[in-house]
């Protein structure tokens, strides 16, 4: 199951390549940041290639008139360096009202003039977190498998569960998919 990450200090960087867990992630972070409130009101969701970060930037420093805001930025992978540097600086004084999610789409690296790797450095030290959401590999791999297929809403005996999990191979992602597609066909609560 896919777990709101929490929002520290109200700053939230997301990574990943699978763009389903990242869109979960991003979605359960937006809605733990925006408790009961009217989306609305307090969400400013940013995807697409329709917006520059200053755009963001400026949404954080934008007061509201209906109390705690949410920004999403997604995709911020689209932009150079230099067209982040506005949202960089944003991140060392964002209001106390606003909840930021950033979310990085794409594989990771280690250099430290990686874009990825100046974005989370900038977000670290601003004292926000950063969460990677893509499935664990190896022996984390099977058992994070059998929690998607127990949240699933549908039962497999072992020997099927195995059986996906050699057919998955190293793309145990696809498992969301897949479980999705036997509810659909097979109703909640289905199994042997």
């Amino acid at each position: 199951t896919l777990r709101a990450a929490p929002v520290s200090g109200h700053l939230l960087l997301l990574r990943g390549v699978d763009p389903g867990l990242r869109g979960d992630a991003a979605s359960a972070a937006g809605d733990a940041a925006g408790g009961d409130a009217e989306r609305s009101e307090v969400l400013d969701d940013y995807r697409g290639e329709d917006y520059t970060p200053g755009a963001v930037a400026m949404s954080c420093g934008t007061v509201s008139m209906f109390g705690d805001r949410v920004v999403v930025a997604r995709a911020l992978q689209q932009f150079a360096l230099d067209d982040r540097s506005p949202l960089v600086q944003a991140l060392g004084e964002l209001p106390d009202d606003v909840s930021l999610i950033l979310v990085w789409e794409g594989a990771t690296s280690r250099r430290k003039s990686d874009p990825l790797t100046v974005l989370t450095d900038a977000v670290t030290a601003a004292g926000g977190t950063v969460t990677a959401c893509d499935p664990p590999s190896g022996k984390g791999a099977a058992a994070w498998l059998g929690e998607q297929v127990a949240s699933s809403g549908i039962s497999l005996p072992r020997r099927a569960e195995s059986e996906l999990a050699s057919r998955l191979g190293d793309d145990v992602a696809r498992v969301r998919d897949v479980m999705s597609q036997l509810r659909s066909v097979f109703g909640a609560g289905a199994g042997p």
